[in-house]
């Protein structure tokens, strides 16, 4: 590969790096300057090579030749010297920043952890939160960019996915398969350790990272961290306890497999064990010497409750919203696995303003069902394509907005939202004051408010209770254009809720006040849009 092609792919791999954009763009723009600078070498050089051959011909004239080469010569340093000098300087000056900002995190990152008592996994204060492949709402699942955010952030039990690679190598990865979360496809197993370590793991938008070795992680925390590693297989199982014994971190580990004679290894080994099932009969369970059982959200509560009766700690998978981790509290539950452990755990303040910008999900940005949505447009989020009126609940998708934490008694919000592909029939909407912090339209745990903004203009305001939509009032307004931003505010005080169209000044109160409190969600049914300029005063 020529030199300015390399400089070229160099760029663009700074602009998908993990720095800010501002830096991404700074060193990508440098870089581009410097490509060009180079083609337009190449292009003397050819030129100068045709004249080294016509001189060998004899054809040149060389009474010419000092002119038109110095002359070249002294183009070139007149137009690009500055330029060159600029943009050296600026890829120094990019470097070096970036230098210190890789050191100030890592020194934040190792601060926080130093504070982080080393405790071990038995005297673990309940309930106790894991981070369900290292965080995956949140950070690149089972990777070590994953880990460091989750020790960072203030929790430091974290999940590994364990199976072997085609040279017996660990490795930390979930499915079967590298297809979902990677830039590659093909069967774990046939993968050697040198072809694991080559792939990117760019599974959530705004990250491109490296997958680890079960080893790496444990070498990089040390005893920093609680594991969860889960085996995949018997060979596995023995392999994992050997790790541990290997890095003498046997008592800050908890092993989990869905199979109980894979566990037989770290029973054996002593190592704290946990089995998931949802029907397996408790006393067997004991009798393997098991300790823990995980649980899904799909077991029975007199399962839960018979575990614990047998002496068995229940930890639940996965749980990311509030309402279903403090049922589950109420029946004894020692633990949860979450995608979204930080907001769970409440251990992240709530923001007064979306965080879009950072092109990245926060916490607390959690799906109710199927669609997340997608960042776009530098600092907005939202449905960019439209959904099937056949997929699950008619093609409704509504996203938790947990950044805004719980709304207070009044409050005004304020939002701006684009309409990108409307679909007849469709409508996006904001969903407020909702009694969980899930919302989905149809089910029994659908409390709250949920304005439609129609294209036509009206915006309809129905309450919903127990996932039955009563309307309250329609705004009227205009007609709203494709790729047009609408700016609204939503005023909540005691008894009413104000409803207004900043760009036309339409404005209508309703008299309700059924709910107040509650979370915040955007939603869509089928069609297409964003939302920008979220704040919640």
């Amino acid at each position: 590969m020529a030199i300015p092609e390399k400089i070229k792919k160099l760029a663009h791999q700074v602009r998908t790096a993990i720095y800010g954009k501002e830096v991404r763009e700074s060193i990508a723009e440098s870089m581009e300057l410097t490509a060009n600078v180079a083609d337009e070498a190449k292009v003397t050089a050819n030129e100068a090579k045709e004249v080294t051959q016509q001189l060998i011909d004899g054809s040149f004239d060389t009474g010419e030749l000092n002119t038109n080469i110095e002359e070249r010569l002294n183009n070139l340093e007149k137009e690009y010297a500055p330029r060159l000098s600029e943009a050296e300087k600026g890829i120094s000056d990019n470097r070096k920043y970036i230098d210190e900002q890789l050191e100030l995190k890592q020194q934040e990152i190792e601060n926080v952890v130093n504070k982080i008592e080393r405790v071990k996994f038995k005297d673990i204060q309940e309930p106790f939160y894991i981070c369900h492949r290292g965080g995956a709402n949140i950070f690149p699942e089972n990777t070590m960019e994953a880990y460091e955010g989750c020790l960072a952030l203030g929790i430091n039990v974290i999940e590994q996915d364990v199976q072997q690679l085609s040279d017996g190598t660990l490795a930390v990865i979930h499915d079967y398969t590298v297809d979902r979360t990677t830039d590659k496809t093909g069967s774990v197993k046939d993968y050697s350790t040198m072809g694991f370590k080559n792939l990117t793991v760019d599974v959530l938008q705004g990250w491109k990272v490296k997958a680890p070795l079960f080893e790496e992680v444990l070498d990089r925390f040390g005893k920093n961290a609680i594991y969860t590693p889960e085996s995949k297989d018997q060979k596995s199982t023995q392999k994992i306890v050997d790790a541990l014994i290997k890095y003498d971190l046997t008592e800050y580990a908890l092993i989990t497999s869905f199979n109980i004679t894979d566990l037989a290894p770290a029973v054996h080994a002593g190592i704290p064990t946990l089995l998931a099932t949802d029907t397996r009969p408790p006393e067997e369970i004991v009798n393997s010497g098991v300790k823990y059982v995980g649980v899904s959200t799909n077991a029975t509560d007199t399962y839960i409750e018979d575990c614990i009766s047998a002496g068995l700690k229940v930890v639940v998978w996965t749980v990311n919203h509030r309402y279903q981790r403090d049922r589950y509290i109420s029946l004894g539950v020692s633990g949860f696995y979450s995608d979204d452990p930080f907001y769970l755990s409440g251990l992240v303040p709530p923001l007064k303003k979306d965080p879009y910008m950072n092109q990245m999900f926060y916490h607390g940005m959690i799906k109710s069902l199927t669609e997340r949505g997608k960042f776009s447009d530098g600092n907005r989020w939202g449905f960019l394509e439209t959904s099937n009126s056949n997929a699950l609940m008619e093609g409704r998708d509504f996203v938790l907005q947990g950044w805004a934490g719980e709304l207070p008694d009044t409050f005004v919000l304020e939002f701006d939202f684009k309409t990108v592909n409307h679909i007849s029939g469709g409508w996006l909407g904001v969903q407020f004051c909702t009694r969980n912090d899930i919302y989905n339209d149809f089910g029994d745990v659908s409390y709250g408010y949920n304005l439609i903004l129609g294209r036509n203009g009206n915006f309809d305001l129905y309450r919903s209770d127990s996932g039955v939509g009563t309307r309250i009032g329609t705004l009227t307004s205009s007609p709203i254009n494709d790729n047009t931003i609408v700016p609204v505010k939503i005023e909540v005080t005691a008894t009413q809720i104000i409803i207004t169209r900043k760009d036309t000044g339409n404005s209508m109160s309703f008299t309700d006040s059924t709910y107040r409190e509650g979370y915040l969600h955007f939603g869509r049914k089928w069609s297409a849009g964003n939302f920008g300029n979220v704040m919640v005063n």
